[in-house]
């Protein structure tokens, strides 16, 4: 054979399918025992179901005997191919979705409980002459240390987890900084906020009142 071109490597066989070495040769050179059945690929300008028809025609009337066993496009070819992969990858991005609400709302829910819990000791801080902003970046840095090491933990967690979805992925890196930032940044921000609701709340209320609700 006379090597005319090369090109590069193209998935015959599924996106995750290990691929060998693969000739194109011209329809009119095929003697090739093992090279028994043909795909025929026809680039249209329009929807290329269109001119399907057309050509079933002519390759009846090129040889009648000759069966066409499946006609589509290659967006439906590669939609079959991929289907599992996208429809595990669906579940796994559902999941991790549910669970990232559940850990905003559980740490939402636990930093709001902890700060609404210590009003009397704003209130006795502030009565010794604590300013209140004082008492607010003391919480708010409690918080955050609190939360960075959450995130941090969390972070290592699905780091080493994230080797588990690279089946299920294809030219994708499993352990996407990307990912792990945004979800970092969400639970930051549920605590900022989960945080300075209520210490807003105890700076803006007299101390002797926080002393009395104790």
């Amino acid at each position: 054979l006379t090597v005319v071109g090369v090109v590069p490597d193209v998935k015959h066989m599924g996106l995750k399918a290990e691929e060998g070495p693969v000739v194109y040769i011209p329809y009119a050179q095929k003697t090739q025992e093992w090279l028994a059945w043909t795909t025929l690929l026809i680039r249209t300008a329009g929807d290329p179901m269109e001119v399907a028809p057309s050509v079933r025609k002519a390759i009846r009337e090129l040889d009648p005997n000759q069966p066409i066993a499946e006609v589509g496009t290659l967006e439906e070819s590669l939609a079959r191919s991929t289907a599992l992969p996208r429809f595990t990858t669906f579940i796994i991005g559902a999941v991790s979705g549910v669970a990232l609400l559940i850990a905003v709302v559980g740490v939402y829910g636990l930093l709001a409980y902890s700060v609404a819990q210590r009003m009397a000791e704003f209130g006795i801080r502030m009565t010794l002459g604590a300013s209140p902003w004082s008492v607010f970046w003391m919480v708010l840095r409690q918080a955050l240390v609190r939360v960075a090491a959450g995130i941090a933990g969390g972070c290592l967690a699905g780091w080493w987890l994230a080797r588990l979805l690279e089946s299920q992925l294809f030219e994708v890196r499993p352990r996407d900084p990307a990912a792990f930032g945004v979800a970092a940044c969400v639970l930051a921000v549920a605590s900022l906020a989960a945080v300075v609701g209520p210490v807003l709340r105890a700076m803006r209320i007299d101390p002797s009142t926080a002393l009395r609700g104790d």
